[in-house]
């Protein structure tokens, strides 16, 4: 015996406890706690009696197709110990059931069996040789899934009733996974930067140029004035610079009003024109200016 394993008689005395709790429960009518007691009891330390307990449990929990395996397999120890009252018992009770018992039918065409198929339910290997089988099933939903390399998986649930219900399901064929490529994936490149318009730059260039040209438009036409305004002057006044004629003086300081502005206009277009000129051709182009903002 390994270290820290129960003595035969530990184990004895465990079993016989949980058997004990599990029949003072079964007389109160709480079979749902009754049974797990009485499992736990026979997987420590089997024996006909405890078998015959559990099954009945389950008869009375509902559980006929548990109840019905457990009555049989009492049954068959009870004829193995030669003892035939035990034997006739137990089988009396499992044929009594086998009228009640549910069934499910799990089938997998020919399509659907593919390499390496897997069906279980409640997780729980279904082997081969139990495909297209009516298997007793206690009332309840079970799950039902199948896989195999290289194909999706199939899952599914059916509720199964009591009182000789009979289920069944059909596995499907199982889709094809898509391969994936393990080749290095190509690099996409950056789309095209899109184009939103000029820069602010280039911008406020084109404004500078226009107030410029502006600017150039206003000391013209003042220039012209103040030459108009000089000529006028100088028809009032043509012989000496003293001039009786009020109106003389007059047109001469006019003249060199407009003269003044006009001079103003020229500098102040020209420097505006200049800088508009150095804003628009020293801004990034559309694309550029695109391709900054990322």
């Amino acid at each position: 015996m390994a270290y820290g394993q129960p003595s035969d008689s530990t184990t004895e005395a465990q079993a016989q406890r949980l058997f004990d709790e599990g029949r003072a429960l079964m007389e109160q009518g709480r079979y749902s706690e009754a049974c797990p007691k009485l499992l736990a009891s026979e997987r420590l330390s089997s024996s006909g009696g405890t078998l015959l307990n559990l099954a009945s449990c389950y008869e009375k929990e509902g559980k006929l197709a548990s109840a019905w395996a457990r009555f049989r397999e009492a049954a068959a120890r009870a004829a193995a110990a030669n003892k035939p009252d035990i034997e006739k018992h137990a089988n009396e009770r499992a044929l009594a059931l086998a009228p009640q018992l549910s069934t499910l039918t799990i089938t997998v065409p020919p399509a659907s069996d593919v390499p390496g198929l897997v069906v279980k339910r409640d997780g729980a290997l279904v082997e081969r040789g139990a495909w297209g089988s009516a298997l007793p099933v206690d009332a309840g939903t079970y799950a039902i899934e199948a896989s195999a390399p290289g194909h999706a998986r199939f899952e599914s649930r059916i509720v199964v009733k009591g009182g000789a219900d009979r289920e069944s399901i059909v596995v499907p064929v199982l889709e094809r996974e898509r391969e994936v490529a393990h080749e290095e994936a190509p690099v996409k490149e950056p789309p095209p930067p899109t184009d939103e318009g000029w820069p602010t730059s280039k911008k406020l260039g084109l404004v500078a140029g226009a107030f410029g040209v502006f600017g150039l438009g206003v000391g013209s036409f003042f220039g012209l004035r103040a030459m108009s305004l000089n000529d006028d002057a100088v028809s009032h006044c043509p012989a000496s610079p003293r001039c009786n004629d009020p109106a003389g003086p007059e047109l001469t300081r006019d003249a060199q009003s407009a003269a003044t502005v006009s001079t103003i206009a020229f500098i102040a277009g020209a420097a505006l024109l200049v800088g508009g000129a150095v804003l628009w051709f020293t801004a990034p182009g559309r694309s550029s200016a695109s391709a900054s903002r990322f």
